[in-house]
């Protein structure tokens, strides 16, 4: 991921496999290195994209102690 390979990214894997945090502080750290750079986080069932993604990203965000970097809004989805 951090070497700028594929675009798309297939993790497979059960629960606590750790795929959440691994890609999330991924994705945070190059958006940090990409200040150009976009992100988006598709889930196969939209309705706990708030109570995963989201959440899974802000203790990325957390974890790194870039919480001044970041400004974490909730879209109406």
């Amino acid at each position: 991921v951090m070497a700028h390979g594929p675009t798309h990214y297939w993790l497979p894997g059960g629960r606590g496999s750790t795929k959440s945090a691994f890609i999330s502080l991924a994705i945070v750290l190059l958006l940090i290195a990409n200040p150009k750079a976009t992100a988006g986080v598709v889930r196969r069932f939209s309705n706990t994209l708030r109570d995963s993604v989201y959440q899974q990203i802000q203790w990325a965000i957390e974890v790194l102690g870039l919480e001044g970097v970041f400004r974490c809004r909730v879209s109406p989805m």
